[in-house]
């Protein structure tokens, strides 16, 4: 998570030139190339989980600096892998968005899609199931409630929510989310909802075959990420 004295380095986004911002924007999708080129033609991954989170940030200010300051406090929530900093098995986006207020929502309306673009531009894929920002743009106050209400409704898509949005971390944004931390740590005094999670993390069944070998696709490939570290994440 940034902290204020954090942010109060970076420069002020008003204060950097439009040329500079497409050099630096151009640099950025070249430094993101380079690295899934790395990753997948190379097999040897060269970004870090902290050169992700620069990204993000940088991002942000960027997109900034092009539709002026935020008209108020918001916090860019990461999610999934690089919120886990497992950014090395080839993440995509997974994120959401706290705003302080709702009448701030049109700035955030233009502002999420855009930070988005940028990042697709520079080789970050889109969520395919769509947890974007841009989708999931909550005030503090409605953030803590739907943390709250996903505890209470224990059905399918309530708990699929659960492993995706109760392993956040702030990548950037001055806007004190602990409320949403203690909402989700509450989750913990519930027994009905902790039997239920329960029940999910152990339905899965690892990809093993006759006498325990492991099943591959036609491929004779195995996806670690999926098949093998995403039931480690949920248990």
């Amino acid at each position: 998570m940034s902290t204020p004295k954090e942010s109060a380095a970076q420069p002020d986004p008003q204060d950097i030139p439009a040329a500079d911002l497409r050099e630096e924007y151009e640099d950025l999708v070249e430094r993101v190339r380079a690295a899934r080129t790395a990753y997948y033609q190379r097999d040897a991954p060269e970004i870090s989980d902290a050169e992700y989170d620069a990204l993000y940030r940088r991002t942000l200010q960027l997109v900034e600096a092009e539709l002026g300051p935020a008209p108020g406090p918001y916090a860019w929530v990461l999610l999934g892998s690089i919120a886990r900093r497992e950014a090395g098995l080839n993440p995509d986006q997974d994120h959401h968005l706290v705003i302080a207020d709702e009448v701030h929502r049109p700035y955030f309306q233009t502002f999420a899609p855009r930070v988005e673009e940028i990042l697709v531009q520079a080789g970050l894929d889109a969520c395919q199931g769509g947890v974007m920002a841009s989708r999931h743009t909550f005030t503090l106050e409605g953030y803590v409630a739907q943390m709250q209400e996903w505890q209470s409704i224990p059905d399918p898509q309530a708990l699929l929510n659960v492993t995706i949005f109760f392993d956040p971390r702030v990548v950037a944004g001055e806007l004190d989310v602990r409320a949403g931390r203690d909402a989700r740590l509450s989750a913990g005094q519930n027994p009905s909802f902790m039997a239920h999670l329960t029940r999910l993390a152990v339905s899965h069944r690892p990809p093993l075959g006759f006498r325990q070998r492991l099943r591959t696709d036609a491929d004779h490939a195995l996806d670690l990420k999926t098949q093998g570290l995403a039931f480690i994440i949920d248990l």
